[in-house]
């Protein structure tokens, strides 16, 4: 994003803010912060604070804007959080310090980038909303970005600090311990979970963890959950069944309409089979998907379903027969999901049947 040569026929609101997302992907690149702060500093002052433009912005204009703002940490976590994976994933590999050091740099590198990239996307599409809006809120709107632009900021130098630190940790990481990158791993979902928080609360909506951590609506019981159970014989050992465990879970959450809310990995009493090892794993819809239509949240048959048909299909031509996954306790689930159409189609089926049914008894609803 660049700032316009015929700066008399661009608007100053626009000048601002332009100039604000070129100083903010010049920090994330750089890692110098020092002219951001300066000028968010006297952004707040002189606008936030001492203007009136603010006041009497829509909601439905702020919830949009903030809306810009939230996906943007959102984008940021996913970032930082491919990274991380991609590190973890020299767990698999041939020890070798420069190599690794390499990669991690690389990973690092990747993740920097899509932080600038995300945030430049992010400014134009705030400044082609707010050109749209009437010319008496489009100052105080663009103020209003800039307001949430130094939560976003401020989220991302510090998760940028933390990817920068997981080099440093390479030695331990060589001598087979990878605690500090769970604790990275947290410290970013913390951060960037803190800073949706905040942007809630300065735009003035409501934030649900549904809408951010996948798995936390799970958790939370704002939708029902599903616990899909699965065994091994105690001869296949915890090291290939947690690793299964895992696969099983990355195809779930595959493509985000699922989270997950716990999984469990534990030595159990079966019925029949004495004990083997079983893993538990509660999930459900993200609440996104639930309010596209796609799933209805009192219904759990394709959640088993789901689960069913990826266990059965996972590990095929990887490991023996007698060490795959085998389900537990499977109830019949029905089939999975229709598409939103046939859905649509099933729906007026039935609305025909009971309008059917009333007009036999001699009511008429269609008639006022």
């Amino acid at each position: 994003m660049a700032l316009s040569n015929s700066a008399s026929s661009t608007p100053a609101w626009e000048q601002k803010l332009r100039l604000h997302v070129q100083l903010s992907v010049a920090a994330i690149k750089t890692g110098s912060v020092h002219s951001l702060q300066a000028f968010e500093t006297a952004h707040y002052t002189a606008t936030l604070l001492a203007s009136t433009d603010t006041d009497n912005i829509p909601s439905d204009v702020t919830a949009k804007i903030g809306s810009i703002q939230t996906g943007t940490v959102q984008d940021v976590q996913t970032s930082a959080t491919q990274c991380t994976d991609s590190v973890e994933k020299l767990k698999g590999t041939t020890p070798d310090q420069q190599a690794w050091i390499a990669k991690i740099n690389s990973a690092n590198e990747t993740a920097i980038k899509n932080f600038a990239d995300k945030v430049n996307a992010a400014g134009s599409s705030a400044i082609n909303y707010i050109k749209a809006l009437p010319p008496k809120e489009q100052n105080g709107a663009a103020n209003v970005y800039s307001g949430g632009m130094a939560i976003v900021n401020t989220a991302i130098n510090a998760v940028s600090g933390f990817l920068s630190n997981i080099v440093g940790q390479v030695k331990d990481f060589l001598a087979g311990i990878w605690n500090k990158i769970t604790s990275i791993g947290k410290s970013i979902l913390d951060t960037c979970t803190s800073a949706a928080r905040s942007l809630a609360s300065f735009f003035g909506f409501g934030f649900k963890m549904a809408d951010f951590v996948p798995g936390a609506n799970v958790a939370a019981g704002e939708v029902k959950s599903y616990t899909g159970k699965v065994m091994w014989d105690l001869s296949v050992g915890r090291t290939v069944a947690r690793a299964q465990l895992g696969d099983i879970i990355d195809q779930l959450t595959a493509d985000r309409t699922v989270g997950v809310a716990s999984e469990q990995l534990a030595i159990e009493e079966v019925g029949g089979k004495g004990q083997v090892i079983v893993g538990s794993v509660k999930f459900g819809a993200q609440s996104a998907v639930v309010r596209r239509g796609i799933s209805d949240v009192q219904d759990l048959g394709w959640l088993g379903a789901l689960f069913e048909k990826i266990v059965r299909a996972s590990t095929q031509g990887v490991v023996l027969e007698s060490e795959r996954a085998s389900l537990l306790d499977l109830n019949p689930s029905p089939p999975l999901p229709q598409p939103i159409s046939k859905l649509d189609e099933a729906a007026k089926r039935r609305k025909d049947s009971i309008m059917r049914d009333l007009e036999k008894v001699g009511l008429h609803p269609s008639d006022n």
